[in-house]
This record gives structure tokens, sequence and C-alpha cells, in this order.
């Protein structure tokens, strides 16, 4: 990438997680919220795991997951109602630029949701940690599924924040029926890529069922990895498509 391009696309990117900073922001006073309450009803009694942590640290993470997709509308929304969409498809970049950019800020969104919750949890449950890397040395593997789950949670909310893209682009194209047009090909698309990607994950547990007898292993996990970001990219590219297309509209 060129560095005029690049250099474009970082101040896309940079304006886009501008817009973002509330929903962080959310998610941190929740961490705080949530774990203080957490611990000051815990210091009640004489005794308790620390572990007991990793409850508000649960919720913290669902709030965490749930902002981006909940974002995704905004960020897009907020150009058309501002008539912004038009000054910035002026500027010598391309559809999967800007969208790319909304795309990358949504994730960094996610990310600095999730550390902040995890960070959190750890320092409240700070005289467990000696436990768990205790846990983590006897059973290697829980480090390695517990990142391959953190890489798929992140392959799904490409997913979801892709269809979101897709469904209100789509709806944009229509003035009159917007909001309609919009919930209609989000489920259809929600539908019919289920579909895919179940059927898709069922024949690759058919191909490796054989090579293993474990229900979760590193290969398995990569396989539903993979079909998650293909189908991410397929959802995402269609909307980049329609996106410029309604501009030159």
């Amino acid at each position: 990438m060129p560095t005029s391009k690049l250099k474009m696309f970082s101040q896309l990117y940079t304006k886009d997680m501008r817009e973002l900073v509330p929903e962080i922001v959310i998610v941190a006073a929740a961490a705080v919220i949530l774990n203080g309450l957490f611990y000051f009803n815990m210091n009640r009694y004489t005794s308790f795991h620390p572990a007991v942590f990793i409850i508000p640290t649960f919720m913290v993470l669902a709030v965490a997951a749930f902002l981006p997709f909940i974002s995704s509308f905004k960020l897009v929304s907020r150009e058309w109602s501002n008539n912004t969409v038009y000054l910035i498809m002026s500027l010598p970049v391309s559809g999967v630029m800007i969208m790319g950019a909304k795309l990358a800020a949504l994730i960094t969104q996610y990310i600095a949701g999730t550390l902040i919750a995890v960070l959190m949890g750890l320092f409240l449950a700070r005289e467990a940690i000696p436990d768990i890397m205790k846990l983590i040395s006897n059973y290697p593997d829980i480090l390695n599924l517990a990142i391959m789950f953190y890489l798929l949670s992140i392959a799904a909310l490409l997913f979801l924040i892709s269809m979101g893209f897709l469904s209100q682009i789509t709806g944009k194209l229509s003035s009159r029926f917007s909001s309609l047009i919009t919930f209609v090909v989000f489920l259809l698309t929600f539908y019919s890529m289920s579909k895919i990607i179940s059927f898709s994950i069922v024949k690759l547990k058919m191909i490796t069922a054989a090579g293993s007898s474990a229900i979760l292993n590193n290969s398995s996990l990569s396989g539903d990895l993979l079909i998650l970001l293909l189908a991410a990219a397929v959802v995402f590219t269609l909307a980049v498509v329609i996106y410029d297309r309604k501009i030159e509209l």
C-alpha cells in the first residue's frame, strides 16, 4: 500500500476511533462498577476465593463483545445522517479502505474492551494468579484453547459487523424503506450464511474426525476459524461493492 493511501487509511481509522471512544469508556465504567460492587459484596463474607471475580469479568466481556456490533450501525448511519459520506467519498480512497477503517476501528474497540475486562479481573483476583499459572503449567492446552476461542470470537464479530455493514448499505439504496430493507437483508444474510457456515463446519468435522478423537483441538478450531473468516470476507466484499455502487448512483 503506497504511503499516501496508508496515511489516508490511518486518518479514516483515527476518525472512526474518535467516534468509538464513548463505547470504550462505557466498557471501562462497567468494569469498575461491576467489579467494585462484586468486591464490596464479597467483603461482607469472612472468606471467599478470588476466582469468583471471573463472574463480573465475564459480564464485562459480554458488554465488550456486544457494543462493537451496535457501534457498527452507528458508524455507518451517522455518515448518511450527517451527509459526510459524500465528502469522504470525494477523497482519493476506495470503499474497501473506508469500510476497512471502520472494521479495524470496531475490532480495536473489542480488543480494548476485552483487555480492560481481563486486566480488571486479574487485578482483583491477583491472589489467585499463582493457582492460575499452576493450572496452565499442568494443562498447557488450556492456554492454547483460550487463545483460539478468543480468535474465534474476533472472527465471529468480523462476520456480524460485516453483516451489519451489508444490511445498512443495502438499506440506503432506498430512502423510503431503508429501515425495513436493512432489517430484512440482515435476517436473510444471517440465515443463509449461517446455513453455509454450519454445513461447512459439519463437513470439516467429518474430514478431521478420523484424525482425532478429541472434540476440541487446535486443528478443528482452526478450521472453524478459517470458515468464519471466509464468510466474513464474502459478506464484507459484498458490502464494499454495494457501498461503491451507492455512491456512483
